[in-house]
């Protein structure tokens, strides 16, 4: 699995979690359909087996949370995003160093803030 994103995400951010003592990772990307308005988050655990990015040995659990799918007002962005935060407050448990990006925007407004992140690592697929 991966995360996937489209022309229709508007991506809210994602948030990380780094261990420097095993290189262990956790990551987690909010985004929603501008479509259907639906909200999701995309997360999971990364314990290193190599050094590569893409391509590696590395063992990874993904999980998929679909946010509120009861038919009641969507949240605001900032109400996700300090749920968000909490989130990673659990997570800095097991892997200490926390960073988030916030993007809220589409796929433009996220190659662009992105370009400096040492953890973001983007792929466009298919390749071409």
């Amino acid at each position: 699995m991966t995360i996937e994103l489209t022309d229709d995400s508007y991506i809210l951010g994602f948030w990380y979690c780094h261990d420097p003592l095993t290189q262990n990772d956790w990551m987690l990307c909010m985004q929603r359909s501008r479509k259907t308005g639906k909200w999701h988050a995309d997360y999971r655990f990364r314990y290193r087996q190599d050094d590569k990015i893409f391509g590696s040995e590395d063992k990874k659990s993904w999980y998929r949370i679909n946010y509120k799918d009861d038919g009641s007002p969507p949240e605001n962005d900032e109400e996700l995003e300090h749920k968000m935060d909490g989130f990673q407050q659990h997570m800095r448990m097991m892997f200490p160093d926390a960073s988030k990006l916030m993007i809220k925007g589409g796929l433009k407004d996220l190659l662009e803030k992105s370009k400096n992140v040492p953890w973001m690592h983007i792929r466009q697929w298919p390749e071409i």
